[in-house]
C-alpha cells in the first residue's frame, strides 16, 4: 500500500455543498472526515473529491474503494477528474447507521498493456457523529 503525500486533499460534498476536508501531513496515513449527524442525516447526494499528485497522470484509471460492511468501487465521474459520486451506493445508509467507512484511492493502468504497477492509497475514514 502506498503512503499518501503532503499535498493530498480529500473533500466531502453533501448535497453539492462542502461538508468537510482533510489535508494529509507527510507522516499521516489518512485522516478522519467526520460529518455532523444533526446536519447531514437526510443527505441526498454524497460526493468525494480527491486532489493528489496522481490525479493528473493520464496513465492511471482512478476509482475510489469504500470499505464498510461491504466493499464497493466507485469510478471517477466522467469529465470531472478527481470526483467520485457515492450517492447510489450503500454509503449513505452505513453512515447514518454510525458505521465508519474506509476510503482508498485505486490507481490502475489506463491501458492493461502498460507495465506500471497498480496502487492503493489509504485516504482515511469517513464517519457521521
Amino acid at each position: 500500500m502506498a503512503d499518501i503525500s503532503a499535498q493530498d486533499t480529500t473533500t466531502v460534498f453533501v448535497d453539492n455543498k462542502k461538508a468537510g476536508q482533510t489535508v494529509a501531513a507527510d507522516n499521516q496515513k489518512g485522516a478522519d472526515l467526520v460529518l455532523k449527524k444533526s446536519l447531514y442525516k437526510d443527505l441526498k447526494t454524497l460526493t468525494i473529491q480527491v486532489q493528489s499528485e496522481y490525479m493528473h497522470r493520464s496513465v492511471y484509471k482512478k476509482s475510489l474503494e469504500i470499505s464498510g460492511d461491504s466493499s464497493v468501487i466507485v469510478p471517477e465521474i466522467t469529465g470531472k477528474p478527481g470526483f467520485f459520486d457515492l450517492t447510489r451506493t450503500t454509503s449513505k445508509a452505513q453512515l447514518n447507521a454510525g458505521k465508519t467507512l474506509k476510503l482508498y484511492l485505486l490507481l490502475d493502468p489506463a491501458n492493461p498493456m502498460m507495465m506500471i504497477a497498480s496502487r492503493r492509497i489509504y485516504l482515511g475514514d469517513l464517519l457521521m457523529k
